[in-house]
């Protein structure tokens, strides 16, 4: 019920929905540390946006000549060559106004994917309602945008859920915004809430691999006991993160208002904050 809870608080404002499909794109935030070793800072599962700056890497390295471009994320482009088969389909990635900063980038990934793949895509705020009332049948969504928060993009949401509730399979990403939440990696890092540790290990078969990667995180919520102390025994340089965050906005080092947030993050039933070991 805790892991539901804190699902539920990653939704954005959308329905919560569980598929059987994967996420066909993830987008992982690495780092490396002074040995060189690669650690993962969060796993952004619900956010598309870095195909579009994967394919403009793609094509800065083939116009600089530096290498066979298709040897640079070869995952990311079959997939993307995979949404329109099977006819006369357009890509529509719809963006919530929280994400305008990225509408170059956007509106330059369909250039590409016109130009390399011959496969027309739209992009299109949330708040043009009129725009997408005229997209044909055949168009097949990107994504359900998360953080339509603006009254003007609350018909879209309505309608986009709609449409996703009777045909998903219109849709390239499946909906499920919870898979963004930061809190995952406190469940599988360090799980000390009752019997999770039990439920994650009998449900995920390659834990040790996802560990091997994670800085050792934990859930900061009620009841945490000695668990606390002996986190910051083992990680006496932290950083505390907000489950639902947007780049740094929701992060916080000790010298800012580190131990006000942490405080507050003690008092709450549902855990909204993780408290992750820093990387140097």
């Amino acid at each position: 019920s805790m892991l539901y809870r804190m699902f539920r608080e990653a939704l954005g404002g959308l329905p919560f929905v569980v598929s059987e499909r994967n996420v066909p794109i993830c987008k992982v935030d690495l780092m490396i540390d002074t040995q060189g070793n690669l650690k993962i800072a969060e796993i952004d599962a619900y956010n598309p946006r870095g195909i579009a700056y994967a394919m403009f890497l793609r094509e800065m390295h083939n116009a600089l000549g530096n290498f066979d471009g298709k040897k640079l994320m070869p995952g990311v482009f079959p997939s993307l060559e995979n949404i329109l088969e099977g006819g006369e389909k357009s890509l529509v990635w719809v963006y919530a106004e929280r994400e305008r900063y990225y509408e170059p980038v956007m509106t330059h990934m369909a250039e590409l994917m016109q130009s390399l793949y011959s496969l027309p895509m739209q992009v299109i705020s949330s708040s043009d309602s009129g725009a997408l009332n005229k997209l044909p049948e055949s168009s097949v969504f990107l994504i359900i945008p998360w953080g339509m928060t603006w009254s003007g993009e609350f018909s879209t949401k309505s309608s986009l859920v709609e449409t996703y509730q009777n045909s998903p399979e219109k849709f390239f990403y499946p909906l499920m915004p919870w898979l963004g939440t930061k809190g995952i990696l406190g469940a599988v890092s360090c799980p000390v809430h009752n019997s999770l540790d039990a439920l994650i290990s009998d449900n995920f078969e390659r834990l040790e691999l996802i560990r091997k990667y994670v800085p050792e995180t934990l859930l900061i919520s009620q009841g945490l006991n000695g668990a606390f102390t002996d986190f910051t025994n083992r990680n006496p340089e932290t950083v505390l993160k907000a489950n639902v965050a947007s780049g740094m906005k929701g992060g916080w080092m000790e010298q800012s208002n580190f131990e006000e947030k942490l405080q507050k993050g003690f008092k709450q039933k549902t855990p909204a904050l993780t408290l992750q070991q820093k990387v140097d």
